[in-house]
């Protein structure tokens, strides 16, 4: 029998009933080590559901688009958790800004790079960019991935860091309030893999007719508002410019002290 502890048969359990559901789900209320929860319901994911997610992800949200167009030229702009490069990719053959893309996963540094966008594989947590090194940081959808309140600080305090004195941070976050109702700030959010997309022995084969689309949970952090506002003032690296709601998410444009 199973004990009143999270133990993984009544994990499994609990996440096969939201996959069916196809609902969000709450996080666990003990979870593991935040390193290896976030292994598991982020990067793993990622990792696994990356060309379907690459193909969802296809033009650049039109308030990024309208604070990238107010760079300066020339300017060096750090795309921190990339993912797919999109919106580096509105930069290519451009010289006008000089975009260099990151992200934890490894599969979509490698859709980047099909594409000839200058990015590597680095964790928001500890980013291998001299300090001051950057004129423009963006993190679009990123930090609500981090599981612990010091995790999303340390993330902030590190897009900071490679931020040069009255350079510009944008940032997005998904929001608590927005359209599709969620139980808690802390959720599991299903992906499902079409049949396409699926790797098998290194490669994509078909499902079965019986086989049901496979599904992928991934943790959010859903931020309430002016909750991100509090986390980017939290650091003590800079001030607060504008915020807003804009698609889904919170977003805060800050300019380093």
């Amino acid at each position: 029998t199973c004990c009143r502890t999270w133990c993984p048969t009544r994990r499994a359990t609990f996440f096969r009933l939201a996959a069916l559901l196809r609902m969000s789900i709450l996080r666990p209320s003990n979870p593991e080590d935040p390193t290896d929860f976030e292994s598991r319901f982020v990067h793993d994911v990622y990792d696994n559901i990356a060309p379907h997610f690459s193909a969802t992800r296809y033009r650049m949200w039109p308030r990024v688009a309208a604070f990238l167009a107010e760079v300066p030229h020339g300017s060096i702009v750090a795309d921190v958790g990339c993912g797919n490069g999109k919106n580096a990719d509105c930069f290519q053959g451009n010289s006008r800004l000089a975009v260099i893309g990151s992200d934890r996963s490894e599969a979509l540094i490698k859709v980047c790079q099909s594409r000839g966008i200058e990015s590597m594989v680095c964790d928001n947590l500890q980013l291998p960019y001299r300090t001051c090194s950057f004129d423009v940081v963006v993190s679009i959808a990123v930090i609500h991935h981090m599981s612990t309140e010091d995790r999303r600080r340390t993330a902030l305090k590190e897009l900071l860091r490679i931020l040069r004195p009255g350079g510009r941070l944008l940032v997005y976050a998904w929001a608590l309030e927005q359209e599709k109702k969620f139980p808690s700030q802390e959720v599991l959010v299903p992906w499902h893999l079409q049949a396409k997309y699926v790797q098998k022995d290194g490669g994509s084969e078909e499902l079965s007719r019986d086989e049901e689309d496979p599904v992928h949970l991934r943790y959010y952090h859903l931020f309430t508002a002016g909750e991100l506002e509090g986390l980017v003032q939290s650091t003590e690296s800079a001030r607060i410019l504008d915020s807003y709601y804009d698609k889904d998410n919170w977003a805060v444009v800050a300019e380093k002290f």
